[in-house]
């Protein structure tokens, strides 16, 4: 985490008050697991492959990266 930190420039971005609170992120992935660390932030979903309605992560990959980004908001 700590490469990734450096490599998006997160110093700079917390040295000019940034830290990512009230702002939204989408991620185009392999869907999203409902899972407990996202309390009630999934607010919109979208299923370009089987048009489904509820969200969903039929391969993991999507709620895993979701997941690394709440390390940062």
């Amino acid at each position: 985490m700590e490469n990734l930190r450096e490599l998006i420039k997160c110093s700079y971005a917390y040295s000019q008050n940034i830290f990512g609170r009230n702002i939204g992120v989408a991620v185009v992935d392999t869907g999203i697991a409902n899972h407990c660390d996202f309390d009630n932030r999934i607010i919109g979903f979208y299923d370009l492959m089987n048009n489904k309605n509820k969200y969903y992560d039929d391969n993991g990959h999507g709620t895993h990266v979701s997941c690394l980004l709440l390390k940062f908001i």
